[in-house]
């Protein structure tokens, strides 16, 4: 693994701050109760720098096999980079290899893609992640309609242990659109100041180990920070209110939950102008303006099969 010393972190940290701010502080002016224009984003947005991921390895021995690296944490913890994240690379947030690889469940149909920000780098050895300030955050991905497709498979990995600490597979809606998935809390909720791998394994398969180990998947990060006392008293005085909690989350650049607050309100209210608008404008800043117009979809089935590990 490529080495980065010190002083180059220091630069890391301060870059992903701006590109998370880029994202959401456009956002943040957006009226709750009326619509406006579309920002102007031909400046900010950022190019799509994703990549086919062809491995041959199975989760399993992705997650045995890679080189642990605690993050260290920075002394400023009120923003998005309260500590470096993991220098894998960047994360591949399609599942596509089309009829050339292993994945030609897909034919012309647009891969599983992760609701992740995408962002240019000059360094390909940094990842520039997201957060979460929650137990058990939800995470967001676009899913085709594809004959054979019927589940996808989960893995989260703790990143500092190398361990494998839950495992689903997820019945696929019948029809394209935006999936959610919330963390069970019958599992150990996110560790404050780790930062997590997510995998979404793709296959035709209804075997979930098959499923599961599948060589054709897409990955992110996500990394859960702290909040200081301030931030703290903010999200409880939001309660359960999804405008207020929209609003904090966007001001606090807290990707994740954010994008679960929005894709909530646009479900309760797919008609709402003003909601569509903040959805479309967040995803056009994050390198996602072709899934914007795709509508949320439900899981009506129960997962095939369901495992968790210890992260101890």
């Amino acid at each position: 693994m490529l080495q980065i010393n010190t002083s180059k972190k220091k630069y890391i940290v301060i870059a992903t701050l701006i590109c998370l701010a880029l994202i959401f502080q456009p956002l943040v002016n957006i009226s709750a109760t009326s619509a406006q224009s579309m920002p102007d984003t031909s400046a900010d947005r950022p190019t799509d720098t994703s990549e086919n991921h062809t491995s041959n390895n199975s989760v399993s021995n992705r997650s045995n096999s890679r080189q642990t690296n605690s993050p260290t944490e920075s002394t400023n913890q009120s923003n998005d980079s309260f500590f470096n994240p993991p220098r894998k690379g960047a994360p591949k947030r399609t599942a596509d290899a089309g009829a050339r690889g292993p994945c030609p469940v897909y034919g012309a149909a647009q891969p599983v893609t992760l609701l992740i920000p995408n962002y240019r780098s000059s360094d390909r050895t940094i990842t520039i992640a997201a957060s979460t300030v929650s137990d058990y955050p939800t995470l967001l991905w676009y899913v085709p309609s594809v004959v054979g497709l019927n589940y996808l498979g989960l893995t989260l990995i703790e990143e500092e242990t190398a361990q494998i600490i839950y495992q689903t597979t997820i019945p696929v809606a019948q029809k394209p659109g935006i999936m959610r998935w919330e963390l069970p809390s019958s599992e150990p909720p996110l560790k404050v100041g780790q930062w997590y791998e997510w995998v979404l394994s793709v296959s035709s398969s209804e075997n979930a180990e098959t499923i599961l180990n599948s060589a054709c998947y897409a990955n992110g990060y996500i990394g859960r920070r702290p909040l200081n006392i301030s931030q703290q008293e903010e999200l409880d005085n939001a309660g359960s209110d999804l405008g207020k909690l929209w609003d904090f989350y966007a001001k606090e650049v807290i990707w994740y939950d954010g994008l679960a607050t929005l894709d909530r309100m646009r479900r309760e209210n797919l008609a709402n102008e003003n909601i569509n608008q903040k959805w479309q404008a967040l995803l056009e800043l994050s390198g996602l303006a072709e899934l914007s117009g795709y509508p949320p979809v439900d899981i009506n089935q129960p997962s095939a099969q369901t495992r968790s590990g210890s992260a101890d």
